[in-house]
């Protein structure tokens, strides 16, 4: 179903030239990519959290100021 707006009208069409159906293997690649995304965004934030009370101590600021 394809919706277009004018200034003056609305229409709905059915076409048989809409998009492809999304192919049930580039939904799984979808989802692996962003489950593999989800993970590194984990990783990076346990790192920064290990990390920060030596970069506190080399920077000498305490945890009130480490706080981004």
């Amino acid at each position: 179903i394809f919706i277009r707006a004018t200034e003056f009208s609305v229409s709905f069409s059915t076409s048989s030239s809409r998009p492809a159906q999304v192919s049930v293997a580039r939904s799984w690649a979808v989802l692996v990519c962003l489950s593999i995304l989800q993970f590194l965004i984990a990783v990076d934030v346990t790192v920064v959290n290990v990390a920060l009370p030596s970069i506190g101590n080399d920077l000498g600021v305490d945890a009130r100021g480490l706080t981004w």
